[in-house]
Order: structure tokens, then sequence, then C-alpha cells
């Protein structure tokens, strides 16, 4: 891809405009300014490598975004797995009801 490609130009004028914007989302996505700009470099390092599948009827900064925000669901996913829970999120995923709830024995007395 040369220079004067004009998907190469248009990816550099639409970069040059969102990229604000991007790290805006990717930080508050990930939770981390730092995260968040690594986020936005891969994210556009994926879409300069496939600029030659982007079709050219659409507009670029909704596929630059979704790219970003695909990243970042990757992120927090593989964040998630090498993340044991620790009883602080143990807490937090029981008030959601994403924890299995322990049920009352038959023993226990309910005062009403």
């Amino acid at each position: 891809m040369s220079a004067a490609d004009p998907r190469y130009l248009a990816f550099v004028e639409v970069v040059a405009d969102l990229r604000p914007r991007l790290h805006r989302y990717c930080a508050r996505m990930v939770g981390s300014a730092l995260d968040g700009e690594d986020m936005v470099q891969e994210a556009l390092f994926h879409a300069y490598r496939r600029l030659e599948t982007f079709d050219e009827s659409r507009p670029m900064a909704p596929w630059l975004l979704r790219i970003a925000h695909n990243r970042c669901v990757d992120f927090l996913r593989q964040r998630e797995r090498e993340t044991p829970p620790t009883s602080a999120t143990r807490s937090a995923a029981s008030a959601r009801g994403t924890w299995r709830r322990r049920r009352p024995t038959a023993s226990a007395s309910w005062r009403g």
C-alpha cells in the first residue's frame, strides 16, 4: 500500500480526527487511561493491517470504533480470566446475582 493510496490517506485523516474520541472510549471501557491507549494502538494497528478489506462505500469512523470496541471487550475478557475472584469481587457479584446464593438450610430459623 503506497502513501498515495486513497484508503491510506482517508485512514490517516480519520485517525487524526478520531483518535482522542477513541482514547476516551477505550479508557472508559477498560477503566484506565494507559490500558485505553494500548487498546487504541492495537485497534489502529489491526485496522491498518486490514485496510484492504475496508468497504469504501461506508464511513470509516464506525468501522474503527467497532474494532476498538472489540479490542476492549477482548482485553476485559482476558483480564477477567487472569484475575482470580477476591472477596470484594464475590461480594459485588453476589449483589448483582451472578454468583449462586446459598439457600437456608431446613434447620435455620427465620423470624418474621
